[in-house]
């Protein structure tokens, strides 16, 4: 906020983290699940609800119409990893995540 040109005050607005989330994400990260987010906030927002969450990861800045490119570009990076690392297995114990 501004009075007479002198800067009384700032507001800082931003979404809250709902509670329920945090049990999702370590849920999810029990089962062996990476977790990254994807959204159209600034790198700063993205940054601080990533590392709240203790996301693996996270995508900032990315508009609606990118989401859909962004989400198979990463998919490919999962497939060629997952194609290498298919090759180096030579026991079912493993191995197994492959499979099931």
């Amino acid at each position: 906020m501004i009075a007479e040109n002198i800067l009384v005050g700032a507001l800082n607005l931003s979404d809250t983290i709902r509670d329920e989330s945090y049990d999702a994400v370590k849920l999810l990260r029990n089962e062996g699940i990476k977790m990254w987010m994807m959204t159209g906030d600034n790198e700063s927002s993205a940054k601080s609800v990533s590392d709240a969450l203790k996301l693996d990861g996270y995508f900032a800045g990315v508009l609606p119409h990118q989401k859909q490119e962004k989400v198979k570009e990463v998919l490919r990076k999962i497939a060629a990893i997952s194609s290498a690392e298919k090759k180096r297995c030579f026991s079912w114990k493993t191995c197994r995540r492959y499979f099931i």
